[in-house]
């Protein structure tokens, strides 16, 4: 979802920045996909406040970063991106 509101941007060329709102927004939804997956995942397991706390943090990070590489690839690969 993310990527389909950054390339409709490229699209149509009025990408200047990111809408801080927008990252704003995507931050809470972030933090409950990591907590939902460490529950899954770890359900089973009693996880310390601090070590479940880094974990998530360390997710949505890690997200962030990934958004970073898919949003410098829609500028890098010819023809644009594909968005499902």
């Amino acid at each position: 979802m993310a990527y389909s509101f950054i390339a409709s941007h490229v699209r149509y060329q009025t990408f200047h920045k990111i809408d801080p709102l927008f990252l704003a927004l995507l931050l809470p939804i972030r933090i409950g996909e990591w907590y939902l997956l460490l529950r899954w995942v770890y359900g089973n397991f009693q996880l310390g406040r601090g070590t479940a706390g880094a974990l998530i943090a360390g997710g949505v990070i890690t997200s962030f970063v990934l958004d970073v590489v898919g949003i410098w690839a829609l500028f890098v690969l010819p023809g644009g991106a594909w968005i499902c």
